[in-house]
């Protein structure tokens, strides 16, 4: 029946019927194979990637999700309050949603970050400094491992009306961020993407 109603359509359409007997037969052939491929297509392209998935547990949310991290491992930071300041940006990570006893060892984008400092201590000229490249210079850290009661004085400081109290997330084992674009011409080695993917290994609770 499908052969027949093709044939009849490219008859009425002025094709000669032999033509149009072989088109007609080709096509009803060849329909259901481009059928199932295009349907295959939809099911792959529909399929969630991992690295989509990864880059979706990243994305900036209001409300960040409740973890809680056990052992020794790594953990990919989500994303809370991010602000932009001139060439700054200042970001805060949850990690855990439990305090943590660490030590910790940061990795933006797969390479890990060497600090000199403390980088539990939020108080004025606390936190640590990045000392390997390419982030000497252009990254500073906190970390909280539940007992903070508020964001870094440094970030508040030289951010004011940027944050609020509440942003500490008391309670949690989070990470605080000051990141430096830095000079045009070494910025995309630096800093790939912004915000950059940001993992943290140590002891959890």
């Amino acid at each position: 029946p499908v052969t027949a109603s093709i044939t009849t359509f490219l008859l009425v359409n002025g094709v000669a019927e032999a033509t149009a007997v072989i088109i007609a037969g080709v096509i009803t052939y060849l329909a259901p194979s481009v059928l199932l491929s295009f349907a295959s297509t939809l099911l792959v392209r529909g399929r969630p990637k991992a690295q989509d998935v990864i880059r979706e547990l990243q994305t900036p949310n209001t409300l960040p999700p409740y973890r809680f991290v056990y052992g020794h491992t790594r953990v990919y930071g989500t994303y809370a309050p991010v602000k932009v300041k001139g060439r700054v940006l200042y970001a805060c990570l949850i990690l855990n949603s439990r305090p943590s006893a660490g030590p910790f060892t940061i990795f933006i984008d797969k390479r890990e970050v060497e600090l000199s400092g403390d980088v539990h201590d939020f108080g004025p000229g606390g936190g640590a400094s990045a000392t390997n490249d390419p982030f000497a210079g252009y990254l500073h850290a906190w970390i909280g491992r539940g007992d903070q009661v508020s964001p870094p004085f440094d970030v508040t400081d030289q951010f004011p009306g940027g944050f609020r109290t509440s942003d500490a997330w008391r309670g949690r084992t989070v990470l605080w961020l000051r990141l430096n674009a830095g000079p045009n011409g070494s910025r995309p080695e630096r800093w790939p993407r912004l915000p950059p993917e940001v993992e943290v290994e140590g002891d959890w609770s």
